[in-house]
């Protein structure tokens, strides 16, 4: 299997969506973009990365790292895989340390973080995997005014 990244492209929004309703990601996630993403212009910025996944030369998936501030030493990720036949098969396991190790060299960060829903277990096994650790929970309310539940994960970048 081969990976490799893109950089994502505005016109990748349309693809993007494609896989968001493809996987129900609404049921796995909350935060779909990168929170410095406009919603309707991909720019190049100094406080996020944001790729394409592609497998074999198909893109899959999206994952991004993001500060948010120029000074800061933590970077969020975020990741989906929008294939639903890409699920489950340890993609994620392979994608999030290479994704890591090509935005260090343009971020310069030395702590990866993450929120994920508390019910999301296959996403929690796989960050487990890469090195994350727990290291708090919360809930917060959702646009439709559900209590959604969390944990906070981090791991150092090196």
């Amino acid at each position: 299997m081969n990976i490799t990244f893109r950089q994502f492209r505005t016109d990748d929004l349309l693809l993007y969506e494609n896989w968001r309703n493809d996987i129900n990601a609404h049921q796995l996630m909350s935060n779909f973009y990168p929170p410095q993403f406009n919603g309707e212009t991909v720019i190049n910025s100094n406080l996020y990365v944001w790729y394409v996944i592609a497998i074999d030369g198909a893109d899959v998936g999206t994952i991004w790292l993001e500060k948010e501030k120029l000074q800061d030493s933590v970077v969020s990720l975020g990741i989906m895989i929008g294939h639903p036949d890409k699920l489950g098969i340890g993609l994620g396991q392979q994608v999030i340390p290479l994704a890591i190790e090509l935005a260090r060299k343009k971020l310069r960060f030395e702590v990866v973080q993450l929120r994920v829903r508390k019910t999301n277990f296959r996403a929690i096994g796989c960050y487990k995997k890469c090195g994350f650790s727990i290291v708090g929970e919360g809930t917060y309310i959702n646009i439709k005014g559900e209590e959604i539940a969390f944990i906070e994960m981090q791991m150092p970048s090196d």
